[in-house]
């Protein structure tokens, strides 16, 4: 798993970061929070290439090998990774610092104790200074030519000469010193300690403590930001829920701020005097106003910002967003005016999603959405809410849970046949299918999936042909399709397919049937008329939905281990072309009115956007966790059941 940890650096023309992370290695972030690496945001002047440089650790119990990346912005992900750097493989970098004048870059490790120095022409490692113990952040002072690290289990601040790259003084501080940040006024340097509750005051020019500021108890400071015309400090304590605002000039706090959830970073704008606060648990931006340090606004964003930065040039605050891997980018009203719209990014070369494209998010009140459906006849959205024996519906004019439906343990898919206006669930845990009318919303039979060879069914994925009214029930136990009669409800037929099948699609056009099976990687094609297999072909590795655009009679299949959707002519039963997505795609969807498809990607927070034309990649959607995906006109249902929520996305905001 890939975990990095970052500080924020600003340049004046563009500006990119990325933050990647397992869904495992988030919780570990969030549960274990010793070491946890301050937030360090602050402007740095442009260095002439515009490189972005972050750190990274990569937990693999083979390699444990930790490096720092360059990124240069505006191209794809193979085109602007420009160096991979090896610093110390026991090191664990956590804090980073630039050096302008000399192009070098300073790494704090925090397990070897060690900052590394990397000289930025040839990105290389040319030095390894030995500081304090557990060294979590870094920062530059150019009005010196003097590197600050915070060490937080020796209680103090290395000072480095950024001539010499030696360390010159150690200056002790509170407990956990983390994040720190300097007036380039004044020449006073702020840290923040973590652990003691206070703020330590340094003189950068003789680098001696002068003052000692207590914030509130309990605070856990993590991010100092300064603004240097008014001289106020501003510190995030991510336990108490505030922001300390500190006059320079006394040492004395003013006011204690209540913010979102778990601030985690603080960024001052010193044009606007605006104040940004990253609220990791409330997956907010607090806005505050400078001149009176009243909360001018609660921004909701899409996942949990952990870095904010300042472009003074054109006002603009960046946030990087932990959960999903993407930067979001807060652009002013002025602007907005003007044509631009605040927009979501990450590293992908077009993926984007506007804030104002998302139309509405909500908790489905459910655990564990697994999969959905849309009525056309009646406009309204079925969930499959897996772990709570419940079906969702959501009126798609109003975007508003309408009834919950009980239907049977584990339901896992939803099918629907438009001319018979009837709602099928598949419900794995109790082995049957729960038959709903869509006029009245109630379940009207409930059909037993009894399995012929005496074992569990366990049905997992179900599909309607609405033309011939048969239903085809994936069960993944006896690797079976089971075949229903709509009218009678009753079973028809079965066939035996390929290992573990997993999903299933019709084409009621060639009244084939396309199954995928997760364990031998094929796709099985059934002749509906006889209900026998006619073809069996490989796709990638481990294949979890199927899905078809009957206009173009091309037959699209996600391949989760793979990283790629299976594109498939079906004329020739051949596979045309794989096409890369982004990490653990898990479902797809097609528009047939525009030929696009869609592709939830759940290991990288993202929903890709395949031209149909083309069969390639032109858009990636941000999105955290998505699972399963559900096309209604200019609108796109995802769903996410890590968080219970439904995204919906307007298409044409994007």
């Amino acid at each position: 798993m890939l975990a990095v940890v970052f500080a924020l650096l600003n340049y004046a023309d563009s500006v990119l970061l990325k933050r990647t992370m397992a869904q495992s290695s988030i919780d570990m972030s969030i549960t274990n929070r010793q070491p946890e690496s301050p937030s360090v945001s602050r402007i740095l002047e442009p260095l002439g290439k515009n490189l972005f440089y972050l750190s990274s650790v990569k937990y693999d119990t083979d390699l444990n090998a930790n490096s720092s990346t360059n990124f240069e912005p505006g191209s794809t992900r193979q085109e602007f990774l420009t160096a991979d750097i090896i610093v110390d493989k026991l090191g664990d970098p956590y804090g980073l610092a630039v050096n302008p004048n000399t192009n070098m870059i300073y790494l704090a490790n925090s397990q070897s104790n060690t900052v590394s120095v990397i000289d930025g022409k040839t990105n290389t490692v040319i030095q390894n200074i030995t500081v304090g113990r557990s060294p979590l952040s870094a920062f530059y002072n150019p009005n010196t030519n003097m590197i600050y690290i915070a060490n937080r289990d020796s209680n103090t601040v290395s000072v480095i000469d950024g001539k010499t790259n030696t360390v010159i003084r150690n200056i002790f501080c509170g407990e956990g010193p983390g994040a720190g940040n300097f007036d380039p006024k004044t020449n006073m340097i702020y840290v923040a300690n973590i652990d003691s509750d206070t703020v330590t005051v340094i003189d950068g020019k003789i680098n001696r403590k002068v003052a000692t500021i207590s914030l509130p108890e309990n605070s856990s400071a993590q991010s100092v930001a300064v603004n240097p015309n008014t001289t106020m400090i501003y510190v995030a304590n991510i336990e108490s829920n505030t922001v300390s605002v500190i006059d320079g000039k006394t040492n004395q706090i003013v006011e204690n701020i209540a913010v979102g959830e778990s601030p985690r970073s603080v960024a001052v704008n010193p044009n606007t005097n605006l104040i940004y606060v990253g609220n990791r648990d409330s997956d907010t931006i607090s806005i505050i106003n400078g001149k009176d340090n009243s909360l001018m606004k609660e921004l909701e964003i899409l996942g949990s910002p952990s870095d904010i930065a300042i472009d003074p040039n054109s006002n603009t605050a960046y946030a990087a967003i932990q959960d999903t891997g993407a930067l979001s980018i807060i652009i002013p009203v002025e602007a907005q005016k003007k044509g631009a719209i605040p927009s979501t990014y990450s590293d992908l070369n077009t993926t984007i999603q506007s804030k104002s494209s998302l139309q509405r998010e909500f908790d489905i009140n459910m655990k564990n959405p697994t999969d959905l459906s849309f009525n056309p006849n009646t406009n309204m959205i079925y969930i499959a809410n897996n772990d709570s024996r419940t079906i969702s519906i959501v009126d798609a004019k109003t975007n508003n849970i309408v009834k919950l439906v009980q239907v049977g343990k584990n339901p896992n898919a939803i099918s629907i046949n438009p001319n018979t206006n009837m709602i099928y669930v598949a419900n794995s845990g109790s082995d049957t299918l729960s038959v709903i009318d869509g006029k009245t919303n109630t379940v009207t039979d409930t059909i037993f999936d009894k399995s012929p060879s005496g074992y569990d069914s366990t049905p997992i994925d179900v599909a309607v042909d609405p033309t011939t009214n048969r239903i085809y029930v994936v069960n993944s136990d006896d690797n079976r399709i089971i075949v229903i009669d709509g009218e009678t409800k009753k079973q028809v037929a079965n066939t035996m397919v390929g290992g573990s099948p997993f999903s299933v699609a019709v084409d009621p056009t060639t009244n084939m049937i396309y199954v995928v099976s997760s364990d031998n990687n094929s796709m099985s094609i059934i002749d509906g008329q006889t209900n026998k297999v006619v073809n069996t072909i490989p796709v990638g590795e481990n294949p979890e939905a199927v899905t078809i655009n009957a206009n173009s009679n091309m037959i699209y299949v996600s391949n989760y281990y793979s990283f790629t959707v299976s594109a498939i002519d079906g004329k020739t039963n051949r596979v045309i072309t794989n096409i890369t997505t982004g990490g653990g795609p898990t479902d797809v969807s097609v528009n047939p009115s525009t030929n696009s498809i869609y592709v939830a990607n759940s290991d990288s927070n993202t929903i890709s956007v395949i031209d149909g034309r083309t069969n390639k990649v032109i858009k990636n959607i941000i999105n955290p966790i998505p699972y399963s995906v559900a096309i209604n006109s200019n609108y796109l249902y995802v769903t996410n059941p890590y968080s219970n929520r439904l995204s919906i996305i307007n298409l044409d905001l994007l």
